[in-house]
């Protein structure tokens, strides 16, 4: 059963995903959506994409201070590599093996590092994200029209996640606490690089008006992306039911969810260059840029 377990929950997040499509498309034109895309403004998707580009590039170092924790040196370059392959395979192998898995393959037969410590240092990673998701959403929320008291609460409310976080994470897996204490501020860094590209999305397609709840919408997606196949669906759905909310046009807010999705899909096809060899060539080349201690 527990061969089948990875299996069936990439179906279900497949599923999601076109679920969620069918009910975004069912209601809104996607010709419409498409004519909004080819009227924006292109030069405001260049740095869109080197933004997003810039948080990946910091994701790959804020897994690194994992890597380093359980005395795994690798070379940035090794890193970045391994970080596009696991993009690459997120993105367009729903049926194989997964990304965070595929690197811990890799990893443990490249270096002889136990799995169990590979797999707990990139769940840190993942964890350490989502608090960042959480932190800049906050932050973010301090810069639409509030009274002193909400700033101040929302203030509380970030240093309290963040200690908090901290404590806890001293708690359950005291050996990751120094990691992951510095990689809460990369998160912070990944997110509000993110936030800026989905900023530049919003200048391209000329939205003057309620700006920074779009880049709220965005966080949330991030979020709730983590059911659906890589985020498609997820995003474009979030959007179109804030627009009821938040009273703004829902084909817009669809077009930054499909253009962020485009952005990814670019960025995660330069794996393509290293997913096609073979394993030992994968593992021969980490075992050449990878320093450990048998743990």
């Amino acid at each position: 059963m527990k061969k089948y377990k990875k299996p069936l929950f990439t179906a279900l997040k497949i599923g999601i995903s076109i679920l969620l499509l069918y009910i975004v498309y069912s209601r809104i034109s996607f010709s419409k959506i498409w004519d909004l895309i080819l009227v924006s403004d292109t030069l405001y998707i260049i740095p869109a994409l080197l933004f997003f580009i810039f948080s990946q590039l910091i994701s790959t170092y804020r897994l690194q201070l994992f890597f380093r924790q359980i005395n795994l040196n690798i070379s940035n370059r090794s890193n970045i590599i391994l970080y596009l392959i696991g993009m690459f395979y997120n993105f367009f192998i729903p049926g194989g093996i997964g990304g965070d898995a595929y690197k811990v393959y890799i990893l443990h037969k490249s270096s002889s590092i136990k799995i169990g410590k590979l797999s707990t240092s990139v769940l840190m990673d993942r964890i350490s994200g989502l608090i960042g998701i959480a932190l800049t959403s906050l932050f973010l929320l301090m810069f639409m029209k509030t009274s002193i008291i909400n700033i101040i609460v929302l203030l509380f409310l970030i240093v309290f996640i963040f200690l908090g976080s901290i404590r806890l994470v001293g708690i359950l897996k005291k050996d990751f606490k120094t990691a992951f204490k510095v990689s809460l501020l990369y998160s912070f860094f990944v997110q509000s690089a993110q936030v800026i590209s989905v900023y530049f999305l919003v200048l391209a397609l000329k939205i003057e008006h309620q700006q920074i709840i779009y880049l709220l919408i965005f966080l949330v997606s991030s979020v709730l992306s983590i059911v659906s196949f890589s985020g498609i669906g997820a995003r474009e759905y979030v959007y179109m039911k804030a627009s009821e909310f938040y009273n703004f046009n829902e084909e817009t807010g669809v077009a930054i969810g499909l253009l962020f999705t485009g952005i990814t899909c670019l960025v995660s096809l330069f794996g393509i260059f290293y997913v096609f060899k073979s394993s030992k060539q994968l593992i021969s080349l980490f075992s050449s840029n990878t320093h450990s201690q048998n743990l």
